[in-house]
């Protein structure tokens, strides 16, 4: 990606991902970001090392340069850690997954994705889908390599092949956790219905007046 000359990325919407590790080494924390109107990857990042503190600190930072782009996260492990710093910084353009009475009404809400039950595997096959369609464009070929190991069991969900290795090999050394950052990401880009093109003009012309200094 191409940043002008205040260093700044295109004027867009963009939605950002993190799957977050313990910072051990054993597997890096990822981060993704995409263009929520036209569905392609813009830019990602990955560290083995980096404290879950840490990571929310960048991941903020990096959010706000993409002109305050919504975030998830897996709200999972070190994924704790991660949200608690993130949003005792005061960032606010979250995803929260909102639980309601039998009455309709809002009961509950919790920042960050839980992947709990079918909720990996749906993202996954959605994530899969578009890029099958061509309405997900990932220019990655690193992210892109680490969908081969993930396959479809028997019964249609999706399971990373170290699951039925008993002997790791290279699913051992590789988790798949851009995978799972650039998913989330594009669970919010489906989410947005990838904005119309007149609504993305329309939209961008209006942040171009709060970003931009007229003069």
């Amino acid at each position: 990606m191409n940043l002008d000359a205040q260093n700044k990325p295109p004027l867009s919407f963009y939605n950002v991902g993190a799957d977050v590790s313990g910072g051990t080494r054993a597997t890096p924390s990822c981060l993704s970001v995409f263009d929520g109107t036209n569905g392609k990857k813009a830019a990602e990042y990955r560290n083995n090392h980096i404290r879950p503190e840490d990571f929310g600190r960048r991941t903020v930072a990096l959010c706000r340069l993409f002109y305050s782009a919504e975030m998830v996260w897996e709200h999972l492990g070190p994924g704790v850690a991660f949200g608690q710093t993130v949003i005792d910084l005061g960032y606010a353009n979250l995803y929260r997954k909102v639980k309601f009475d039998k009455m309709g009404q809002p009961r509950s809400d919790t920042y960050g994705w839980n992947p709990a039950g079918v909720a990996k595997s749906t993202i996954l096959r959605d994530y899969d889908a578009a890029l099958h369609k061509r309405e997900c464009l990932n220019p990655s070929r690193e992210a892109l390599e680490e969908c081969l190991i993930f396959k479809y069991d028997d019964r249609g969900g999706v399971i990373h092949t170290d699951e039925e290795n008993a002997f790791g090999s290279r699913a051992a050394q590789n988790h798949g956790d851009m995978v799972i950052s650039d998913a989330m990401c594009w669970m919010l880009v489906k989410r947005g219905g990838r904005l119309s093109h007149l609504k993305a003009k329309k939209e961008t012309e209006r942040l171009e007046r709060e970003w931009i200094d007229p003069r």
